[in-house]
């Protein structure tokens, strides 16, 4: 599957709490051994963070946040709407490439452009 890459800037508290959750996410989830281990691979030690564990855990949450877009009835719907107030609005036309197919066979009307749908 292609990937896109993006670079986001949060806030150095926003960083340092996010630290804490993907380091206490490990802890709750895994033997002594596995943890250690985790926290070698989530660590960037040439900047002194848990920046890898923080990236793997936003990719994590935007694929769940997509869910939310793509299934209507889902768990992570209600989660994005409580976080964002989204209801399933969507433009037709702005249906990329690499996602029309499976929209269409969800019932999203992708191809007329300017017009809002509701889902």
């Amino acid at each position: 599957m292609a990937t896109k890459k993006i670079t986001l800037e949060l806030h150095e508290q926003t960083f340092a709490w996010l630290e804490i959750l993907v380091v206490g996410l490990a802890r709750e989830s895994l033997s002594d051994e596995e943890y250690q281990k985790r926290l070698v691979e989530m660590a960037r030690k040439d900047k002194d963070d848990f920046g890898v564990g923080v990236r793997d855990l936003l990719a994590q949450v935007a694929d769940s946040l997509a869910d939310g877009v793509r299934r209507s009835g889902s768990w992570e719907r209600q989660c994005l709407s409580s976080l964002t107030g989204y209801e399933g609005s969507y433009v037709r036309g702005i249906f990329a490439d690499c996602i029309k197919k499976d929209a269409e066979s969800l019932g999203f009307q992708v191809d007329l452009k300017s017009e809002m749908a509701d889902k």
